[in-house]
């Protein structure tokens, strides 16, 4: 039997991706080993796939929702009529209560004589690592340590935030704490980043872009290059009339000028590739 596309796009396109990022894991990852579908259309011009992850590959199920109205997708169009495959998305995940397994395709489609085919540029491969993405945080895969940059002088300020980013559950990489003796500068600060989400820079009045700070500068644009969800973050502070200043290699990226460490702190969250976990009673 011909398989249809809405079983093609995952056993095979997103299978494939699996197995090249984590061979190790195919066994066990979301939807590849069982999901039921539900199959919707919008405007009769894209086809809604919605996966719900089962981990039984022996039953599945598929089910029509049929056409979806254009009035639930309110603000999902750009002003040529195309179509915010992103923000749709968000709009069917919580319509349809997608966990953090299942995962949602968009496909934009045409269709002749011959049936309908995916068209070219429905944005498949970049829903395919926004999902892949998604099943890494549903396994606890992305790394939740934080790169904490800053001034030896401002260290107590940072040790606060150090603080407040572990009772999150993070892992926030403070020097102190992650460089033993003996170890290798260089080879230190590039594990450091590597093993992060995001680095954030504490620019006050006393951060100058020099020395081992310049060197953390670049290793995280590196690390930014190799991994677009890395996270850089400057939070630019103000003390006695004096304002830090964003270098140059910074100035692309997220920065904010707090008033407080406060706001800091919410900035820094909102920030961040990933989020703080659900809330649950203390044990």
């Amino acid at each position: 039997m011909e398989k249809v596309f809405s079983d093609i796009i995952i056993d095979e396109i997103y299978k494939g991706v699996v197995q090249r990022n984590y061979p190790e894991k195919i066994l066990t990852w979301p939807l590849i080993n069982g999901f039921n579908i539900k199959v919707g259309s919008l405007l009769g011009k894209y086809q809604i796939l919605i996966y719900k992850n089962t981990g039984n590959s022996g039953f599945k199920t598929s089910n029509g929702i049929g056409e979806l109205s254009k009035d639930i997708f309110n603000g999902c169009f750009y002003p040529d009529g195309s179509l915010d495959f992103k923000n749709a998305t968000l709009v069917v995940e919580k319509m349809f209560d997608v966990k953090e397994k299942d995962a949602v395709f968009i496909v934009e489609t045409i269709t002749n004589g011959d049936g309908t085919f995916v068209k070219s540029g429905s944005y498949i491969d970049e829903q395919i690592n926004i999902i892949l993405k998604k099943h890494e945080m549903a396994l606890n895969m992305i790394p939740l340590q934080i790169f904490l940059s800053h001034k030896t002088i401002d260290k107590p300020k940072v040790r606060e935030f150090h603080k407040v980013l572990k009772t999150l559950g993070f892992d926030p990489w403070l020097d102190e704490d992650k460089m033993n003796a003996g170890v290798e500068l260089e080879r230190a600060l590039i594990k450091g980043m590597k093993d992060s989400c995001a680095a954030v820079f504490f620019i006050t009045p006393s951060y100058k872009d020099d020395s081992y700070l310049s060197a953390e500068i670049n290793y995280a644009i590196s690390e930014k290059r190799k991994r677009p969800d890395f996270s850089i973050i400057a939070l630019v502070y103000e003390e006695v009339g004096r304002k830090g200043v964003v270098p140059d290699l910074l100035t692309p990226y997220v920065w904010k000028e707090p008033k407080n460490d406060l706001e800091a702190m919410r900035y820094l969250l909102d920030a961040l590739p990933v989020k703080v976990g659900s809330i649950e009673l203390k044990k």
